[in-house]
C-alpha cells in the first residue's frame, strides 16, 4: 500500500481543506494517508519525522506564503527522500518554493477557475497510484496545453462554420427576392 504524507500551510483556510479533503479521498482509495502533527508548535514533531519517514510520496499545498512549519517539513523531506520527484507541490497559478532542491520536486499547477478541486485530487492520486516518477505531473501540465489548443482549434472551426453559414443566407435571400419580382412582373 503506497503512503502519502500531506502538508499544507496551517494559516491557509483553502490548503486545509484540501489537504483534510484529499487525505479523505486518499484513504477511500486504499493509500495510506498522513498529515503532520503540529501540536508542539512551529518545531517539526519527532512524529511528522516518522510520518514523513514512513511516507512513499509527500504532498505539499503551496499556494500562499510558506509556513515555518511546512518549510521544516519540505527540508526534512527533501533530506531523506532520495527521489525527490516523490515530492508534490501543488502551487496555484505560481511557484513560490525557490532553491536547489525544489527543482527536482514534481510540480502540478492548481487553477481553481479551470478545474475543480475533486478533478485535481484524483489526478494527483491516479498519477500516485499508477506510476514511480513525476510523469503524471509533467503530462498533466501538457494535458492542460493540448486542451486549451484543442479547445482554440474548435472555437476557430465554429467561428468559420457560423461565418460560412451567415454569408450563404444573404445570397439565398436575394434570389428568392429575384425570382419573386420575376413571377410577378409576368
Amino acid at each position: 500500500m503506497k503512503s502519502i504524507f500531506i502538508t499544507y500551510n496551517p494559516k491557509s483556510e483553502q490548503e486545509q481543506v484540501l489537504a483534510i479533503r484529499l487525505h479523505t479521498l486518499g484513504a477511500v482509495n486504499g493509500f495510506q494517508m498522513s498529515l503532520p502533527d503540529r501540536s508542539s508548535g512551529q518545531n517539526l514533531s519527532l512524529e511528522t519525522k516518522r510520518r514523513i519517514e514512513n511516507s512513499h510520496w509527500i504532498v505539499c499545498f503551496s499556494m500562499s506564503l510558506l509556513s515555518e512549519a511546512v518549510k521544516q517539513e519540505l527540508l526534512y523531506a527533501s533530506e531523506h527522500k532520495h527521489d525527490k520527484s516523490k515530492i508534490i507541490v501543488i502551487y496555484n497559478k505560481k511557484k513560490n518554493i525557490v532553491g536547489k532542491a525544489s527543482d527536482y520536486f514534481s510540480e502540478y499547477y492548481y487553477d481553481s477557475e479551470i478545474e475543480s478541486s475533486s478533478d485535481m485530487m484524483k489526478k494527483i492520486l491516479n498519477g500516485i497510484k499508477n506510476t514511480n516518477s513525476k510523469e503524471f505531473a509533467i503530462k498533466k501540465q501538457d494535458d492542460s496545453s493540448l486542451g486549451w489548443f484543442l479547445i482554440a482549434g474548435l472555437g476557430i472551426l465554429g467561428m468559420a462554420a457560423v461565418a460560412s453559414s451567415t454569408e450563404d443566407e444573404p445570397k439565398k435571400g436575394k434570389s428568392k427576392k429575384k425570382n419573386a419580382v420575376k413571377s410577378s412582373n409576368r
